[in-house]
């Protein structure tokens, strides 16, 4: 993975091309700032993510993470703290929108 310092601006273009939305989480750990790319996760995912994780939300999480994560500092992959953290902001990533309906 690359460091999101040296990502380009052609790199971003490409993801979003190849990923459709993408989103950079920053997390901070210890006076450092930390930096990680993700695509947003779609109703596949959302699914897999439950039928992996059942009714552990760490487990699910950390499935849309690893599914969902494309790039950024490499720290996201050996941290454990920094993952769980960008874990759960992947998690709300997927908004559950209001629908309603009428009788006709």
């Amino acid at each position: 993975m690359e460091k999101t310092r040296s990502i380009t601006a052609a790199q971003i273009t490409a993801w979003k091309k190849a990923h459709g939305t993408i989103h950079q989480i920053t997390v901070k750990q210890d006076g450092k700032e930390f930096n990680c790319i993700v695509r947003k996760p779609n109703l596949t995912d959302v699914q897999m993510s439950e039928e992996y994780g059942k009714e552990d939300s760490i487990k699910q999480n950390m499935f849309l993470f690893n599914n969902c994560h494309i790039g950024g500092d490499v720290e996201f992959t050996t941290d454990d703290e920094l993952r769980f953290a960008a874990s759960n902001e992947v998690a709300r990533l997927f908004r559950i929108l209001k629908a309603s309906s009428k009788k006709l």
